[in-house]
């Protein structure tokens, strides 16, 4: 088939599925199978890292794939150590404190301001994510005897699955994490009657124990620490033929024609303030539940639910014919490219080696994201819900100095906005804590929250270097509103993204402090101590310092809030009629920051008020580009700080030898919106071939020395650990390369650019549903690098703006 009959074929499908009910699904897998959104290996999981996932937002599997003992590890989204404490519950600090820091240091005497603030902070609670557990099946087929060996993932059904050949009979694992059914699922079927046998324990390295649960089942129930969650998950066997039997701690099975094995758990978490009820009644029903139904039942009601939020999106970049290589083979030859790049580094017009693999792993990204965030549950962690160890990197927390937040970029652009629910639970949830932090330790108003959270509403805020980070409001409140720009839902607005916002507004109007005489920004207002995450500079001695005033990050986060605060009351009640005192307040404010500076030396967007040094020019973190993407205060239509934007990015990210999986994924969309396509594609491929393990998810150097860390910090030899950040956050950089709608008109509506940053190694291909601002769903097809056809619909049709091969049209949009 020829790439432009394909890519028709593409849109073709995608069209006759948006009007043909039931048999939609039917065009979209057929189309789906034609894309080979599949994840497959000839041998199983050495480690962890090679493991594959399957998740329902709540529960999830890291699935191994040995014949001999098979080993789906096993997590439940709320299980951390820690306990509820009071909303009151920080180590408080007089704000008097932070008052006299802010007063000394508007008179000039930054020294002795410092001073005071360094000896600041209060930490309230903690919590590490944890393991649940492991299933073992014990099987009695040899590895060395196995035959025909198939490992894979299929995203279009969500399934992990297995397939090998023993002594001439052929034998099948899948498993599934259903939504619906709130359950994890493993089926075992073989191709001749009577040939399942296997034992099944469920087993935790401490706090918990395991017994025989009736006949057919086994309860592991735990508690961590004395004062921490109980938890509890059962496992329930249903076999056709043989015989099912508890014995001890575990559960035989001999000569059966198919098996299913159940597995529940629960904890019971309430939310940061309480403990909930105990798990028993919730695994007991769960179970109930789901071993009463048949697989073709079970996997009809997973695949209608999760389909409903796959499929709404498909992407061809060409490339298909690779999807007949293993996908580890497909890693390997892109490491190869990059370990060669990393010599070269970036040169104009570099080809894409596999852009099927690129498709896959956007597609992959949007697959985690339903997997690990659904409606009703905790949001997305680190790890998202899948972790190993007791003791987890970053104790898999909400890390909010980008991390948290890159977990979400898929949800709006990628038409997975359900799954940001969790994520704005979170933010409602932590409210109560942060706001009696804001004031007992800033006497302000509002709330705040520091670089990081758990489920607990955690916090540890102080004054020195990254503990003086107070952004993390703002950013989590760009959320909510681009939640709003997306769907246009105006009851979320009013009712949910308004209050957090203007509480996030109160405090940063309360903090703000006026810069002294003698700083390039004298007389305006600016934050003070501030950070650039995590960066630091050379100071006026020539030591290193990470603590300043006025960070360019900081500014632009408050500028944006501040101004989407102002359009969110002009939405909910037109003409000033809400809140008008903090409206001119805020008004008022607005005209007193400073603007974004441009260091005169370089020509580049500065980190910091002053035009310091930075310690490392090739920083991980480019919080100086918030205002390029997420944001959207510098674009082509304030060419001056777009084309120092783009100079920085080069000065940041050209010849960088280290970084981070989440940092090429930030590099990703920030040259996407800054209309390079070839660098964000080229940034693409260094993060597959040297950030990415062979499962695709993502890594994280954080027992690396540049994270300060020892490398057996987290008592593991291997320097490189999972982190999804990366893995979701290139799930909604790469829409930024053929879709884009934060530029505004006059009016303020917003204008949708198509294929904005399309690299010229991606000449011919097909999107479909992808979202843009104003609540319009996209289909493009282009070819030789320009569109040939598109599509813009919307729930109720009307006027948008439409960029198309460097001509600006008017058009109506269709009707969704």
């Amino acid at each position: 088939m020829t790439q432009t009959k394909m890519t028709r074929n593409f849109i073709a499908v995608f069209l006759l599925a948006s009007l043909a009910g039931a048999t939609a699904t039917q065009a979209v897998e057929s189309q789906a199978q034609d894309s080979q959104l599949s994840l497959w290996y000839e041998a199983p999981a050495r480690n962890w890292n090679e493991a594959l996932p399957v998740g329902n937002g709540r529960l999830g599997a890291m699935v191994f794939g040995r014949t001999d003992l098979e080993r789906i590890q096993l997590n439940e989204s709320s299980l951390w150590t820690g306990e509820p404490k009071p909303a009151e519950a920080l180590v408080p600090n007089p704000p008097q404190r932070f008052r006299e820091a802010l007063k000394l240091f508007s008179n000039g005497k930054y020294e002795e301001a410092l001073e005071i603030v360094k000896h600041i902070g209060g930490t309230r609670g903690g919590g590490k994510y944890q393991p649940l557990g492991d299933l073992y099946l014990e099987l009695p087929h040899p590895m060395e005897t196995k035959d025909g060996y198939r490992r894979s993932l299929d995203l279009k059904t969500a399934t992990a699955r297995v397939d090998y050949k023993f002594n001439k009979v052929d034998f099948t694992r899948e498993t599934i994490a259903s939504f619906p059914g709130r359950a994890i699922v493993t089926r075992l079927t073989a191709s001749k009657p009577g040939q399942i046998s296997f034992t099944a324990k469920l087993d935790r390295a401490r706090d918990a124990s395991t017994q025989a649960l009736g006949t057919d089942g086994l309860l592991l129930r735990g508690r961590i620490g004395e004062k921490g969650l109980t938890f509890e998950a059962r496992l329930r066997v249903v076999a056709k033929g043989g015989s099912v039997e508890a014995v001890g701690n575990t559960v035989k099975v001999k000569g059966a024609d198919e098996v299913l094995v159940f597995v529940v758990a629960a904890t019971n978490y309430k939310d940061p303030y309480a403990f909930g009820e105990d798990p028993a009644a919730q695994c007991q029903t769960a179970l109930d539940a789901a071993s009463k139904q048949s697989w073709d039942d079970l996997s009809a009601r997973h695949l209608e639910d999760y389909q409903s939020l796959f499929n709404r999106v498909s992407l061809d970049l060409g490339g298909a014919e690779k999807a007949a290589e293993p996908t580890n083979k497909r890693i390997e030859a892109l490491t190869a490219w990059a370990d060669a790049s990393k010599v070269k580094g970036y040169e104009p017009g570099a080809i894409t080696p596999d852009p099927g693999l690129v498709t896959l792993f956007f597609q992959y990204g949007r697959y985690l994201l339903i997997s690990s965030s659904r409606p009703g549950g905790l949001p997305a962690n680190l790890q998202g819900i899948w972790n190993e160890f007791l003791l987890p990197p970053w104790s898999c927390n909400f890390t909010t100095d980008i991390n948290f937040q890159m977990n979400y970029w898929p949800a709006e652009i990628a038409n997975l906005s359900e799954c940001a629910e969790p994520m704005f639970r979170h933010i409602e949830n932590i409210v109560p804590a942060s706001t009696s932090i804001a004031h007992n330790t800033f006497g302000a108003r509002g709330w705040v929250v520091g670089h990081g959270s758990t489920p607990w509403a955690s916090a540890t805020v102080g004054f020195a270097g990254l503990l003086s980070w107070k952004m993390a409001p703002g950013w989590l409140c760009q959320h909510l509103m681009e939640h709003y720009r997306f769907t246009g839902d105006k009851e979320f607005l009013a009712r949910r993204a308004y209050p957090v916002m203007k509480g996030a507004a109160q405090f940063y109007l309360d903090i703000l402090t006026e810069a002294p005489t003698g700083s390039p920004v004298a007389g305006k207002l600016v934050t003070f101590p501030s950070c650039s995450p995590e960066n630091a500079f050379f100071g006026p001695d020539n030591k290193r310092e990470d603590t300043s005033y006025g960070a360019t990050m900081d500014i632009s986060v408050i500028r944006e809030l501040f101004t989407n605060f102002l359009e969110a009351q002009n939405i909910i009640k037109p003409e000033g009629k809400l809140d008008s005192d903090i409206r001119e307040e805020i008004k008022a404010v607005l005209a007193k920051l400073p603007a974004i500076p441009i260091s005169a030396k370089t020509g580049r967007i500065q980190e910091w008020a002053e035009d310091f040094c930075e310690l490392e020019p090739r920083h991980r973190h480019l919080s100086p580009m918030y205002g390029v993407y997420p944001g959207a205060e510098i674009t082509s239509q304030t060419p001056a700080l777009y084309q120092a934007s783009g100079k920085f990015m080069e000065g940041r990210t050209e010849g960088r030898g280290g970084g981070t999986g989440w940092s090429t994924a930030w590099a990703v969309a920030v040259w996407a919106r800054l209309g390079d396509g070839d660098r964000a594609a080229y940034w693409m491929n260094v993060l597959l071939g040297r950030y990415t393990n062979m499962n695709l998810f993502t890594q994280c150097p954080c027992g690396a020395a540049e994270c300060g860390l020892p490398v057996n910090y987290w008592n593991r030899k291997a320097e490189l650990v999972m982190q999804i950040d990366a893995s979701l956050g290139a799930a909604g950089a790469l829409p930024e390369l053929l879709l884009q709608s934060h530029r505004r008109n006059e009016d303020g509506s917003f204008i949708v650019d198509l294929l904005p940053a399309l690299p010229k190694s991606w000449p011919n291909g097909a999107v479909s549903g992808l979202r843009a601002r104003g609540g319009f769903t996209v289909d493009i097809e282009w070819k030789d690098g320009k569109v040939t056809r598109y599509r813009i619909a919307s729930s109720t049709p009307r006027s948008v703006s439409v960029s198309i091969n460097g001509e600006m049209k008017t058009i109506q949009s269709a009707k969704l």
